[in-house]
């Protein structure tokens, strides 16, 4: 029987960085473009008696070389801190797509927060302006941030931003440590609205119940990267915008334009597209200067199963983790 290999946090950090997760991405959604993929529809679990929920997905990718496929659950359990958690937890499990038997365990939590990162900077590159040099920030968690930084990454012309959040202490620290990262002069502001004025690209990453960012605050010219819980969006502002989910399906029935579906401001044919559209060349991206676009980041199960498919090939050339025959005897559960 097959080893099982399992990975920590740790390790999967020293496996992967931005940039790698940036190119992988751009695979991912060029597979899913092609239809080389097979994801389930996401799907939730609340769990009211303790204040979290966690989110299910799961894909089967076809890959160039070698198939993969994977189930991950993520979840968001505030109390968390009581415990010296992170709210945002998860697990990965890498399946071997010819015979299911998993093959990898690793933390899902981070690869999320990476691979969401990287699809956000993907979706400035293709449908921000060119000469962007303005960033507003709503939001300081693990959406926000590893979305600023896979811009910063992918967009050199990015100076300077401004970042609300609703802890003063943590905004300052945000700004504080992603300045020492990157050539770009972040500032903590006070409110929403002035993180958003002046900015030619907005990053949204909160799990606010009510919308952060407002119609009336949006310019024409703008590119949003709304990267957060559904309900964080003022669903008036896609009426005005060229919509491009991470998929057009998970867009429409999970994401922020379905919101705005609901409220019967746009109907399901003004969703423009997704990125697989965009990067086969199948539909233009930005179309003008003036023009107002909305990336719908509602996560599609393929940007992790590419990642979790690199680290852990790449685990195995470099030696990390454990091996865990965690399986032995599995074959005496075949029926005589």
């Amino acid at each position: 029987m097959k080893e099982t290999l399992i990975l920590s946090v740790k390790e999967i950090m020293s496996l992967v960085s931005m940039k790698e997760c940036i190119d992988l991405q751009e695979k991912a959604f060029r597979a899913l473009g092609k239809e080389k993929t097979i994801n389930a529809p996401n799907s939730w679990l609340f769990v009211d008696k303790h204040h979290g929920h966690n989110k299910l997905m799961a894909c089967f990718m076809e890959g160039e070389e070698k198939d993969y496929q994977a189930v991950k659950t993520i979840s968001s359990y505030p109390n968390n801190v009581k415990h010296n958690l992170p709210t945002v937890l998860g697990c990965l499990a890498l399946i071997d797509p010819e015979t299911s038997l998993p093959i990898c365990f690793m933390d899902a939590a981070y690869i999320t927060a990476l691979r969401t990162g990287a699809g956000g900077a993907l979706a400035a590159k293709l449908l921000a302006r060119k000469n962007s040099e303005n960033i507003g920030v709503i939001g300081t968690g693990n959406t926000a941030g590893p979305t600023l930084r896979g811009i910063l990454e992918t967009l050199e012309g990015i100076k300077r931003g401004k970042v609300f959040s609703r802890s003063p202490g943590r905004r300052q620290a945000f700004c504080t440590k992603i300045s020492q990262e990157y050539s770009v002069d972040l500032k903590p502001v006070e409110s929403a609205q002035k993180a958003v004025d002046g900015a030619d690209i907005v990053i949204t990453g909160t799990t606010s119940p009510t919308p952060v960012l407002l119609d009336e605050w949006i310019k024409p010219g703008m590119h949003i990267n709304a990267m957060g819980i559904r309900t964080e969006i003022d669903p008036k502002i896609l009426k005005r915008s060229k919509i491009v989910g991470d998929s057009l399906t998970t867009a429409v029935d999970d994401g922020k334009s379905l919101m705005a579906i609901k409220a019967s401001i746009i109907s399901s044919k003004d969703v423009y597209g997704d990125l697989g559209d965009l990067l086969l060349g199948r539909k233009p991206g930005r179309a003008g200067e003036g023009e107002i676009t909305f990336f719908d980041s509602s996560g599609v199960a393929v940007q992790d199963v590419v990642v979790a498919g690199y680290v852990y090939e790449k685990a195995l050339r470099n030696g990390v983790g454990v091996r865990v025959d965690m399986f032995s005897g599995v074959e005496q559960l075949i029926s005589p």
